[in-house]
């Protein structure tokens, strides 16, 4: 049996202040040619089909087009919620919607639910076990002593284990940070702090395939059969050198996995560059890329102008400006800016720098500029847990 297996779509998703919707539709209408051709027995979505719980209309209206193609195609879809989905709004209508053999869980049952398939080698059992997160799932089971996400995986398969079939080849579709896998990425946060929303490989021995969602990079978690697909797109700099795009799973009689994976090509990449404002204007640049989302490093003095302004005049896509005088450890560490100016309207940062040297007739020295960005990175990221 051959399936497709891809995750992470986050659609609706917001990247530095600009909508991906366009670059999402663009890449799926790829992916729906993808399954076309290749004519696989089933597409497998294995959580945070949607970037928030309540996603905007934009998205939802995408997501209803790929379906309906898929549909059309008369290729059964298996998908479940992730943790950044509402999983009652995803599940909605899914007893009527199975019937058009689109599959869909949304939150954990005492039972998972399970699509049964067949090609020429009998059944292939399909386990779709939605993001579990340890109080629902302690609440399900009452099981007071549940607090972890391996107790949560453990007690959702525990249940359906004792229940597989005992032929047919069986494959789970699970959303969840597994132990072997790579650090979180920049753009995915973490389920709970201090390593409890680690799951441990060896809970999935009794499947074939393990088709996981949550990570963002393409790469396996313990065991070759135990697999992240990676995000649809790139959504942080800190996955630039990612290669984006779905795994190809060919399942044979005995169950062993033979896979593909197959890169999708975005409308704009997502890439850093680090140079100078006199670079950018002497230098040629390719046409061909001059949109891509960028984080530009620039290596002037700190003292300039609306740079942004100048930058996108070359790079009208600049979502991030970062000044290397003000990075940590400059020019080497690159990876985590201090400062970044991502609109035309003046940054917080600049207008405390703008208030001190009117106030005091000085510069804020590197000291002070550091501590005061800090304290604006505590203020957004207890901003975003309020939001969450």
């Amino acid at each position: 049996m051959r399936f497709i297996h891809t995750a992470d779509w986050h659609l609706g998703r917001v990247f530095g202040g600009q909508s991906l919707i366009q670059d999402q539709e663009f890449v799926l209408r790829e992916f729906v040619e993808l399954v076309r051709e290749s004519k696989p027995d089933a597409v497998l979505i294995s959580g945070d089909i949607y970037d928030r719980a309540v996603p905007p209309a934009a998205a939802v209206e995408l997501y209803d087009q790929v379906l309906s193609q898929l549909i059309d195609l008369r290729v059964p879809v298996v998908a479940i919620a992730g943790n950044h989905d509402g999983p009652q709004r995803l599940a909605f209508g899914r007893q009527l919607m199975s019937q058009a053999d689109y599959h869909i869980a949304g939150l954990p049952q005492e039972e998972i639910s399970v699509v049964t398939l067949h090609d020429q080698h009998g059944p292939v059992h399909f386990h779709a076990l939605p993001y579990a997160e340890p109080v629902v799932v302690r609440s399900l089971f009452k099981q007071p002593s549940i607090s972890t996400h391996q107790e949560a995986m453990s007690a959702c398969l525990a249940s359906s284990v004792k229940r597989m079939a005992t032929g047919g080849r069986h494959v789970l579709l699970a959303h969840a940070f597994v132990q072997g896998g790579s650090e979180t990425p920049d753009s995915e946060r973490p389920l709970s702090v201090g390593g409890a929303d680690r799951v441990n490989a060896s809970l999935f021995e009794n499947f074939a395939y393990v088709a996981l969602g949550h990570l963002h990079q393409p790469h396996a978690a313990g065991r070759p059969q135990i697999r992240y697909s990676g995000s649809l797109l790139k959504y942080s700099f800190a996955e630039e050198h990612h290669v984006k795009g779905v795994e190809l799973i060919e399942l044979t009689a005995t169950g062993a996995v033979q896979r593909e994976q197959i890169a999708l090509h975005p409308r704009r990449d997502v890439r850093s560059i680090r140079v100078s404002l006199e670079e950018l204007e002497t230098q040629p640049y390719s046409l061909a890329n001059r949109e891509d989302y960028l984080q530009v490093i620039l290596t002037d003095s700190a003292n300039l102008m609306a740079p942004i302004n100048r930058v996108r005049e070359f790079f009208p896509n600049t979502l991030e400006l970062v000044i290397e005088e003000r990075l940590p450890n400059s020019p080497s560490n690159l990876s985590a800016p201090s400062f970044a100016e991502k609109s035309d309207i003046p940054q917080p940062i600049q207008m405390i720098e703008a208030f001190f040297e009117q106030r005091f007739g000085n510069s804020l020295t590197q000291p002070q500029y550091q501590k005061i960005q800090q304290i604006l990175n505590d203020l957004r990221l207890q901003e975003q847990e309020i939001m969450l």
